[in-house]
């Protein structure tokens, strides 16, 4: 038998080529089936990976809205505190987030939906019964397709417990698969119309393939295995210009659409993955802590800045127990409680705990919760977010401590002082204020408008307070001066309440207050009533320039008016200056005491005036001396009432009724004529010079010396004592004696005063009053200070028990070599400084007062002690004396030597000593001379004294027991 005879169509080039259409007929559908089918599986798996994430994303968006766990409450469902039922602004939110559908159910039925149709939304329906079945009732997801209203969507179901674990609801997130069916749909369609192309193309010229179709077809064919395979990334290129050609555009096209689907579905898988790894990263780097523990309390993530904070080393923390690392050991006990109460979900959601650091530090932290569930409800974990809150608790703790500690101190200043905030609102009124104004705290707390303004001026209206914040002139003006210390304000003023004269003094100070930014919050002003002190300074004003014993000019008040006589002189109008001293007075003072010499110069003061005319000035220079200035008067009037002057006197018997004595005395009178050619020192050294002369000449004359002699040629006794003076110097002539100055209270001597005494070329002791002016006139004081000085240092180093306060000149308040020397000598020689104290005079202080205080504080800063001499007769002045640092006011001997019989110089002596101790200063009383006066200083609780009676100058420093 032979072969089947195959049919001669078979061998047909059409029929090859019809079976080589056929096979890529064939491939086409393949790559049809198999791309839609990949298509379709693609499609679903990224769709179901965007619910999980947009249902999670949405679930975490929500715990962070609204903290809290899921409830039933009165029929409603609830999160935290807030009901869902109806709460479409959460769920817009959320869909705006996702790009998606979100709803809410309670139990099966949907209570708030972003889903519409026709323009309202779809609560009140019911989910399906397979996903109320999977979700209710098995308590776990639900991804998958679902039909709500005819419209097919892909979602992600989550059951929504309650703290018990109970089902009580769905959360669900999804999306429309319209989009991608609809995509997929496109894309079949696409596919199936490129099919119909091919294959109509193929029918069309299938009698028109040749065998040169043969290598393009496999090409084309070659080209649909591989995307029968999935690639979709290699370029289809058949290289003919024939229908094939086009063909295999065609696919291209098809394979060029498909790939850049495929792009953009991973493309989409991508973002999400993205937007996860965000939500992580945020949580790492993140300025605040943030960890998450799991149900055991173990760390499973920590950020860097939790680290960075404590430490640690994410080695060294992550799995490890959280309270056993970062809680202090006294809090472990708690904090496992407390851990416990989060994990119920009973606890706080915000708290403030401490965590101790690596290095044993303790950081407060608040921290912010959230439990972390599975899908049937149950606790996983806990996740927390803390801020760092050690630094503004201590400083909040700092603030109101500091606060309080300001009020408490300024509820008892003993200033009145009030305070108030950068609105001008009274925040503080003391007790003193409530006393000084009758204002009540709480009448004025909290009051602004000025209102601290008005229990002084009777009306509301700026005060020295208020020029802290703003510079007003016009209040300025309402104040006698208004000066500045830094940012410290000083003010003195007048409030009349009864005429000019009646009213109240007082002293103000007004300073900012800072924040620890250094900005203004506020102000305090202290307010101190100094009407008294105003009174006594007035009087002690007067007495700078009268003497406190005959209340007539003193030397100043001579000087002063002397420059001004002058001044006229060189105008042509003459005046004249007389210098008188009291013959033989040191013998009454030696016979009868201070107390009749005192008397005595009052009678012949009285005497004196009532030889003179009114406008003729009669001044006391100190001691038995006295002058007096003649205006517009010529030689032979000044030497006629030098004359009658002299007469008066020496006519007259002086009755001093006190002591039962009649004292007749004589005077010795020296006169100068002032003229345009002389400065006021040359005046009182020609009439220094014309009293020397009349001593010289025998006592009880008058002597004229011509402006133009030359006065050193007649200076005899001036001559002689700067002679004396010297030789005492090269000869060591001086000698120092010592008088105590004793405890009033206790009479325990505290130091003794080094005095100066001179010996003349006989052996004859010349008083201090008679050679001191001498030296000073002549420059000859530094060297006798430094005589005082370097004689009381060895005196100290002999004698170590010895306190010792030495008399420093005015003159040597400006030697530096000097105050170089003192110190270099306490340093070497092994001297305590507190054993060393200095007194320099009131006037000499005052007339250089930064000079006087360059030297007080520079020997104060070694340790040695200062005294401020002869208080009240010179400058005196209470401004004056808060400049001068001194640790001793001496209360001078006028003012104390009758203050047992004279209520005035007690008044005196007790205002003095207030303000001393006010200002935190000793008081010593000078001229103690009887038991009468160390009584009256006991009674007015003066600390020291000085005086006959308590010890003479002697040439060794005596003990108690040896003083009268």
């Amino acid at each position: 038998m032979g072969k089947p005879k195959v049919p001669a169509a078979v061998h047909s080039i059409r029929f090859k080529i019809s079976l080589i259409i056929m096979v890529v007929v064939i491939g086409l559908i393949t790559t049809v089936l198999v791309t839609t089918r990949y298509m379709h599986e693609e499609a679903k798996v990224a769709a179901r990976e965007k619910a999980k994430s947009e249902m999670r994303l949405g679930g975490v968006y929500l715990d962070c809205k609204f903290p809290g766990d899921w409830a039933i409450v009165n029929g409603q469902i609830y999160k935290g505190n807030t009901v869902m039922n109806g709460n479409y602004g959460i769920i817009d939110e959320i869909g705006a987030i996702t790009g998606g559908a979100c709803t809410i159910y309670q139990g099966a039925t949907r209570v708030a939906t972003n889903i519409t149709r026709n323009g309202q939304r779809i609560v009140g329906t019911n989910v399906s019964d397979e996903v109320s079945r999977i979700v209710l009732e098995d308590g776990v997801e639900y991804f998958g397709e679902a039909d709500v209203l005819g419209v097919k969507y892909q979602g992600a179901y989550q059951p929504v417990t309650d703290v018990h674990g109970n089902i009580i609801g769905i959360w669900y997130v999804g999306f429309s698969k319209t989009s991608i069916n609809e995509f997929v749909e496109s894309s079949w369609w696409g596919i199936i119309s490129s099919f119909v192309l091919v294959m109509l193309m193929i029918v069309s010229i299938i009698w028109l393939f040749t065998k040169s179709l043969d290598r393009p077809v496999k090409e084309l064919v070659a080209a649909a295995n591989r995307l029968a395979r999935g690639d979709l990334d290699t370029k289809i290129t058949v290289k003919t210009r024939d229908e094939i050609g086009f063909l295999a555009n065609s696919f291209e096209k098809m394979r060029s659409e498909l790939s850049q689907q495929y792009s953009d579905l991973r493309k989409a898988n991508q973002l999400l993955a993205k937007s996860e790894g965000r939500f992580v990263d945020l949580l790492k780097h993140i300025n605040m802590l943030a960890v998450i523990l799991d149900d055991k309390g173990r760390i499973t993530f920590c950020n860097d800045y939790l680290l960075k904070l404590s430490g640690w080393e994410l080695e060294e923390v992550i799995n490890e127990d959280w309270i056993s690392i970062f809680v202090p050991k006294d809090k472990r006990e708690e904090a496992a409680q407390v851990f416990k109460q989060m994990v119920e979900g009973t606890g706080e959601e915000i708290a403030t705990y401490e965590i101790e650091t690596k290095s044993g530090n303790r950081r407060l932290i608040q921290w912010h919760k959230r439990l972390i569930r599975d899908m049937k409800g149950n606790v996983l974990g806990i996740a927390r977010i803390g801020e760092d809150v050690t630094e503004r608790y201590l400083a909040e703790e700092n603030l109101r401590s500091a606060h309080q500690q300001l009020l408490n101190i300024i509820e008892f200043l003993p200033d009145a002082t009030f305070v108030i905030n950068k609105d001008k609102k009274v925040i503080a009124w003391n007790k003193a204020i409530e006393e000084m104004t009758g204002v009540a705290k709480t009448d004025i707390i909290g009051k602004g408008d000025y209102a601290y303004s008005v229990p002084f001026y009777g009306e509301q209206r700026p005060v020295l307070i208020d020029l802290i914040f703003l510079n007003d002139q016009e209040a300025r003006r309402k104040y006698n001066y208004v000066k500045r210390k830094d940012k410290t304000l000083f003010a003195e003023t007048f409030i009349p309440t009864g005429g000019e004269e009646l009213g109240v003094y007082y002293w103000l100070t007004a300073s900012p207050l800072f924040n620890t930014h250094g900005e203004v919050v506020g102000a305090i002003e202290s307010i101190r009533d100094i009407t008294d002190n105003k009174r006594v300074e007035k009087r002690l004003q007067y007495l700078a320039t009268h003497d406190s014993l005959t209340n007539i000019p003193n030397r100043y008040m001579l000087e002063e008016t002397l420059k001004r006589v002058l001044a006229k002189a060189r105008r042509g109008q003459k005046g004249a200056l007389l210098f008188i001293d009291l013959d033989n007075f040191k013998l009454v003072n030696d016979t009868l005491g201070h107390d009749a010499g005192d008397e005595l110069l009052v009678s012949i003061v009285r005497l004196l005036k009532n030889n003179l005319r009114a406008s003729d000035m009669l001044a006391r220079l100190g001691g038995d001396e006295f002058a007096v200035l003649l205006e517009d008067s010529s030689l032979q009037e000044a030497l006629h009432v030098a004359e009658k002057l002299r007469i008066s006197v020496d006519e007259s018997e002086v009755c001093l009724v006190m002591h039962r004595h009649c004292v007749n005395l004589s005077l010795s009178i020296g006169v100068v004529v002032i003229d345009g050619t002389l400065n006021s020192q040359k005046v009182l050294s020609l009439a220094d010079t014309a009293l020397y002369r009349a001593k010289d000449g025998g006592r009880n004359r008058v002597e004229f010396v011509p402006p133009g002699e030359d006065a050193s040629i007649h200076l005899s006794r001036t001559n002689q004592l700067v002679s004396i003076i010297k030789a005492a110097l090269k000869e060591n002539r001086f000698e120092l004696y010592y008088q105590p100055v004793v405890s009033v209270e206790e009479k325990k001597i505290l130091h003794y005063e080094a005095l100066l005494r001179l010996k003349d070329d006989k052996g004859d002791l010349v008083s201090p009053g008679k050679f001191i002016p001498v030296a000073e006139r002549f420059g000859l004081m530094p060297q006798i200070d430094r005589w005082v000085v370097q004689h009381s240092l060895q005196k100290l180093v002999d004698e170590p028990a010895l306190n010792l306060f030495i008399n420093i000149s005015g003159v040597s308040l400006g030697d530096e070599e000097l105050l170089e020397y003192i110190e270099e000598a306490i340093n070497t020689r092994g001297i305590e400084p507190s054993r060393m104290g200095f007194e320099i005079t009131e006037t000499a202080a005052v007339r250089d007062l930064k000079r006087a205080e360059y030297w007080i504080l520079r020997l104060k800063r070694l340790g040695c002690r200062f005294a401020l001499d002869d208080f009240g007769i010179g400058f005196s002045s209470f401004t004056y004396l808060r400049m001068i640092p001194a640790d001793f006011i001496k209360i001078d001997g006028s003012f104390i030597s009758n203050m047992h019989s004279e209520p005035t110089n007690v008044a005196l002596v007790q205002a003095i000593h207030t303000v001393a101790r006010t200002l935190g200063k000793k008081t010593v009383a000078e001229f103690v001379e009887n038991k009468e006066i160390l009584s009256k200083l006991q009674e007015l609780n003066v600390d020291f004294a000085q005086g006959y009676y308590l010890g003479r100058p002697a040439p060794k420093p005596q003990d108690m027991d040896e003083l009268e």
